[in-house]
């Protein structure tokens, strides 16, 4: 929510005709997420080097935060000191920071639209690009794979026509969100800002923005430190803890742009590749469904044949 993966892949695009295209295209690889029938498993060390980027672009935000509150960017404080909690709080449960979380993410979508509705906007940029597409494919892959475990564990509680509406109301309010963002942070220069969202929110919505930014961010850490703490202290006993701490301080100094620059790319190509064995897991699964009707269709033919024919012989018999 901060704005800066979005005008990272849309600067410059249309923010109608980008939200457009990004709803459709996470409605369509949904669509295949939801109906692999769940039999394909996230493999585990890009799924952890996901959590890795994501969590050092979160931390990386917190630093970007402290230097709009007026703390000096060449000490990280209030990441060192979410880092310092982290093991903490995550050695536990986290059910709690969820909710939370869960409480606090609407309500900064809230104030974003808020925010878009009373902030004068610039005459938006309605041009068709042929880039627009390009651009929408790994933007979509990334938030595709970093939400998988969720989408999956949904899908297999569902029915078929919960699901085609899980995936319009998803896509809807992605292509939404996408557009307000968009709209408002798809000004000239806001690609040169860590947190674009910040920058461009006025007035009195400004401060509740920036606490709720904040209170989010923090909160989403901790969230995805959990599985990236459990991990590694089970690979590396004791010492995981400290592995994983000097890993993240030093991965989110790299800042939130690099990290977006570089890391997120990668997200994508994890997500390209499950997409496409996805899409080859229902193939399969169609051919052999299929082959099995025709089996089964086959053997109801057999069946058949062999009833018939030990009617035939039965009366047969009799008439002798």
């Amino acid at each position: 929510m901060s704005g800066k993966e979005p005008i990272s892949y849309f600067g410059g695009e249309s923010p109608l005709i980008s939200s457009l295209i990004v709803g459709a295209f996470f409605f369509i690889i949904l669509m295949v997420v939801f109906f692999d029938k769940g039999k394909l498993n996230l493999p585990t060390i890009p799924v952890i080097l996901a959590l890795l980027t994501v969590c050092a672009s979160l931390l990386a935000s917190i630093d970007a935060l402290s230097v709009v509150l007026g703390f000096d960017k060449r000490f990280p404080l209030f990441s060192m000191l979410t880092l310092i909690f982290c093991p903490l709080i995550c050695g536990g449960e986290i059910k709690r920071l969820e909710q939370v979380n869960l409480i606090l993410s609407p309500l900064l979508i809230i104030f974003v639209v808020i925010a878009f509705i009373f902030t004068p906007q610039n005459s938006l940029n309605n041009s068709v690009s042929l880039l627009t597409p390009i651009k929408a494919i790994p933007f979509v892959l990334t938030n595709l794979f970093l939400a998988l475990p969720v989408l999956k564990k949904s899908a297999k509680n569902i029915d078929k026509k919960q699901k085609i509406i899980t995936a319009i109301l998803v896509s809807l309010m992605l292509s939404f969100i996408l557009f307000v963002v968009l709209s408002l942070c798809g000004k000239n220069g806001a690609e040169n800002y860590d947190l674009p969202i910040i920058h461009f929110i006025n007035g009195k919505l400004y401060v509740l923005t920036l606490i709720s930014l904040s209170v989010a961010t923090i909160t989403s850490v901790f969230a995805l430190y959990y599985p990236l703490h459990h991990y590694f202290n089970s690979g590396f006993g004791k010492s995981g803890s400290i592995i994983l701490i000097l890993f993240l301080a030093i991965f989110s100094r790299l800042g939130v742009s690099k990290i977006i620059e570089w890391g997120y790319p990668l997200i994508s190509i994890f997500g390209a590749v499950y997409l496409v064995k996805a899409i080859i897991q229902i193939i399969r699964y169609k051919k052999g469904e299929r082959e099995n009707n025709k089996y089964t269709l086959k053997n109801m033919e057999e069946n058949y044949v062999q009833k018939k024919e030990k009617q035939s012989n039965t009366l047969n018999r009799r008439a002798v």
